[in-house]
């Protein structure tokens, strides 16, 4: 699994034809590797090694066709948006679109395949390699198989190959799961991860061609010390990592401190809030109450006057009648001394001859 160590290999064209031959379970006849300035720019971190081929397949059909490949290699467990921007970057790559020779003589792109080989699991899935294929269908999901397949679906959509190498151990049932047994990591040699222990008597030929490869490598003293700094380069990202992890989980903390804090803020705030309107409406129902207080006040201060004013009225009636009376009492003297009786005196007075008489009798 280290980028040197697979570089190396893959270089070997012979050996990187049987490689890609096993996985896509087809006869490669020959391999090119593209070139892979996105590559370089981002192997520097070591997290996601990235080659990319253009091979001639011959077909179960004995067609020739013109695949590109592209392989993708980490050891830690990534984020799914880097895999999809690279492969973004090979969809929209001039290298893998040409002119169609035949039919409407259109732009059309060369079949992709993506293998992914990851030194970690993925989901629940526990087969070593998983092939994720497509298929042409119908509305009622029904095959199709006249004109397929077809050049701008070919374009636009790929296959898949993943191999997970943690579930390679022991998995040397068929000639894939073999040759793929150069991956697996149980195998390495204790007390120096550079090398694995292989037997090489369970390879046939191809895969005693890959072997072979591995062994120059073992030899290269560029290999070897480019190996010890990947070592050192992981370790050191590691540590940057752990480092990192840290400080993100104390930040947070702080910020779900600060957040915290806030809330509580936030609350007492809104209790004071509360509270402030409480004391508002309080304060409006004790204006209230004294305004109602002040309006009865008023009320009781306008109904004793209308009594006084009522006793008054009352007093100067009285007042009025005796007055009146009086003067009466001395008309009717005046006209008695002039002979005059009462019913003579009534009619003088224009007055009621028995009001006249209860008045006088009085």
């Amino acid at each position: 699994m280290y980028d040197t160590v697979f570089k190396f290999l893959v270089e070997d064209k012979n050996v990187c034809r049987i490689l890609l031959s096993a996985l896509l379970k087809k006869n490669v006849l020959d391999v090119e590797i593209l070139r892979n300035e996105y590559v370089q720019e981002l192997k520097v971190h070591l997290y996601l090694y990235r080659l990319d081929f253009v091979a001639k397949v011959k077909e179960s059909n004995g067609d020739i066709s013109t695949v590109t490949i592209e392989v993708q290699k980490t050891w830690q467990d990534l984020e799914i948006l880097r895999f999809r921007k690279y492969l973004a970057t090979q969809y929209t790559a001039e290298e893998n679109i040409y002119l169609e020779k035949a039919g409407k003589k259109r732009q059309v792109a060369h079949p992709m395949v993506t293998i992914y080989l990851l030194g970690h699991s993925i989901g629940d899935l526990k087969e070593p390699v998983i092939y994720v294929r497509r298929n042409y269908l119908d509305y009622d999901n029904n095959v199709i198989t006249e004109g397929v397949p077809d050049a701008f679906v070919e374009s636009l959509t790929h296959d898949a190959i993943i191999v997970q190498v943690p579930f390679l151990k022991d998995n040397t049932h068929n000639d894939l799961g073999r040759l793929l047994s150069i991956f697996d990591q149980s195998k390495k040699l204790k007390g120096d991860s550079h090398f694995i222990q292989v037997n090489e008597e369970m390879f046939d030929g191809d895969g005693r061609e890959v072997i072979k490869r591995l062994k120059k490598a073992t030899i290269s003293p560029d290999v070897r010390n480019q190996m010890v700094v990947e070592d050192y380069t992981i370790k050191e990202l590691e540590m940057k990592e752990s480092k990192i992890m840290k400080l993100t989980g104390q930040w947070q903390e702080e910020k779900q401190g600060r957040e915290k804090a806030e809330q509580e803020r936030e609350i007492a705030e809104q209790e004071r809030n509360k509270a402030e309107q409480e004391r508002n409406k309080a304060e409006q129902e004790r204006n209230k109450a004294e305004q109602e207080r002040e309006k009865a006040e008023q009320e009781r201060e306008k109904a004793e006057q209308e009594r006084e004013m009522e006793k008054q009225a009352k007093e100067m009636a009285v007042k009025d009648s005796a007055t009146t009376r009086a003067l009466l009492l001395k008309m009717v003297d005046d006209y008695q001394s002039q002979g005059l009786d009462l019913v003579e005196i009534a009619a003088k007075l224009n007055i009621n001859e028995d009001e006249l008489k209860k008045i006088t009798s009085c």
